[in-house]
């Protein structure tokens, strides 16, 4: 505005100078011209048209100074609210941006949600096919079922007949006759009966070692030659070798496959037989129907325990007198084979043939082994028992399990070792 008004001042200033120098002209030609203006009084009218119209730009002029005045407060009082109203946007403009970062990240998980449901739309258009590939699976399967289902009740008819068919071979076979047996039960009562027999034994011999009167030495007995002492030490070792002679011959005929009146070598070809016989299933038939053949009654059982008492009587030879003494350890020989008899006859006709191994080594007798801690205290602390105290017993099983290991007897190191001194002495007497 102030820019306007000097302009207007500048011009106004050169037109009156203009003016004035004119009128100078004109006074200097007043004389001259003086006709003429009375002549020419339309021009002084201009002239006065063009003062006047300069008189109003001039009034104009001030005005519109006075108009750009009002305008500049104005404008500092806009400025002002501008000012304040700037304030109040930059104020408005921070949280704006915040939420414009909310904006952006919402965008992009909403592209990244729309990227979702489209993967989702995919899957599903997948799936959807899988069903209906799945569905047809399915009814193919339903139909495979319902005529396996088919197939199946048929092979049930055919096993149900199979079954009645294999019972009556059974039946024919006498297979039928077998049993199992509970194997903890049984090893309880094999090692109650162990162990009666050798207290059973070992008192009957202990009562009468003094009518011992000299054991000639049995086959295949590893300390045979320490009976040939007469000294007391040896008292122990003696019973030790009429004990594993009466286990041999429990073995070799109360512990055995099949009870006959055939002679002791049929029983033994059985035993091997059926021993190298690698299918349960046939072996078993074969025992069932050799049990079938030679069905035990009381003579067949009188018959086995007399042979097994014979054998003991000819592998001890005189080692007891004549008499009261003998005919009294017969006795007690003939009642633990009986009760060996009663144990073992039923174990005949297991599924799983039940056998009994005897072996006496003599690693039994090494003191570098300990086989007697089971049944009490060490040797360490009994170094001169003569107590034994494990049974001298064959080992028993029944198909792979062992259910009785096969056991020593003697613990009495000190006795042995007495017993080869006394020997010694004897001989070089």
């Amino acid at each position: 505005m102030s820019d306007n008004k000097k302009r207007g001042d500048n011009a106004a200033s050169a037109k009156s100078g203009s003016k004035a120098s004119s009128i100078f002209d004109l006074l200097n030609q007043l004389c001259g011209i003086t006709k003429k203006l009375k002549e020419e009084t339309r021009g002084i009218e201009e002239f006065a048209e063009i003062l006047d119209h300069q008189r109003k730009l001039t009034s104009d002029l001030q005005a519109k100074e006075d108009e750009v005045c009002e305008l500049r407060k104005e404008k500092s009082v806009l400025w002002r609210e501008f000012e304040a109203k700037h304030a109040e946007h930059r104020a408005l403009l921070a949280p704006l941006k915040s939420k414009e970062a909310e904006l952006s990240l919402t965008q992009s998980k909403l592209k990244e949600s729309e990227a979702e449901v489209a993967r989702l739309k995919t899957e599903n258009r997948r799936l959807q096919q899988m069903s209906t590939k799945q569905t047809k699976f399915a009814k193919e399967c339903a139909e495979a079922k319902e005529a396996s289902e088919s197939k199946l009740r048929v092979l049930e008819v055919r096993h149900a007949d199979v079954e009645r068919r294999y019972d009556s071979l059974k039946g024919f076979l006498r297979q039928d006759t077998l049993e199992n047996w509970d194997l903890d039960e049984l090893e309880d009562a094999l090692v109650e009966f162990a162990e009666r027999f050798h207290e059973t034994l070992f008192a009957s011999l202990q009562s009468l070692d003094r009518d011992f009167v000299g054991i000639p030495s049995p086959d295949n007995i590893p300390i045979a030659s320490l009976l040939l002492t007469t000294g007391k030490s040896a008292r122990l070792l003696r019973s030790a070798a009429v004990e594993w002679t009466v286990s041999k011959a429990m073995v070799e005929y109360i512990f055995v496959d099949v009870y006959s009146s055939k002679p002791r070598g049929w029983t033994t070809a059985l035993s091997t037989v059926l021993k190298e016989c690698r299918d349960p299933d046939r072996e078993a038939l074969i025992r069932c129907q050799l049990l079938a053949d030679n069905d035990t009654d009381d003579n067949t059982r009188d018959r086995v325990v007399q042979n097994a008492l014979d054998s003991v009587a000819a592998a001890l030879g005189q080692t007891l007198p004549a008499g009261s003494p003998r005919d009294g350890f017969t006795h007690t020989l003939e009642m633990l084979f009986r009760e060996a008899m009663a144990l073992w006859e039923p174990l005949q006709r297991s599924k799983r043939r039940a056998s009994a191994d005897f072996v006496l080594e003599r690693r039994y007798l090494d003191r570098g082994e300990d086989y007697y801690g089971e049944y009490g205290a060490s040797k360490a602390s009994h170094p001169g028992s003569s107590t034994p105290r494990l049974p001298l017993f064959p080992q028993i099983s029944v198909g792979d399990t062992i259910l009785l290991p096969a056991k020593a007897l003697w613990s009495d190191q000190e006795a042995v070792a007495a017993a080869e001194a006394e020997l010694e002495r004897e001989r070089q007497d």
